[in-house]
């Protein structure tokens, strides 16, 4: 669980999205989080290399088998907010 910690809030906001919708595209966060989707697309990237979603034109999907339900969800919140803390 230790890649978990460097999650930003925005990439918890992006994971909580994709975990309830299974998929988005860059324009639709980029418009929801009110940000470029140049920045979209660099948490995509990163939160594929920590193997939770998977990148393809235009957006991403969820990794069912890495972040599988809530509870891992809430896990991974409560980790970074103690990062910060």
């Amino acid at each position: 669980m230790g890649l978990y910690n460097s999650l930003s809030p925005r990439q918890q906001k992006i994971i909580d999205y994709l975990t309830q919708n299974k998929e988005a595209k860059t324009e639709e966060l980029s418009e929801l989080f009110n940000t470029a989707p140049i920045t979209i697309r660099r948490d995509f990237k990163e939160l594929e290399s920590m193997g939770l979603v998977l990148r393809y034109y235009g957006g991403a999907k969820i990794l069912e088998d890495e972040v599988s339900n809530e509870t891992d969800i809430v896990k991974i919140k409560k980790q970074s907010i103690a990062k910060y803390a």
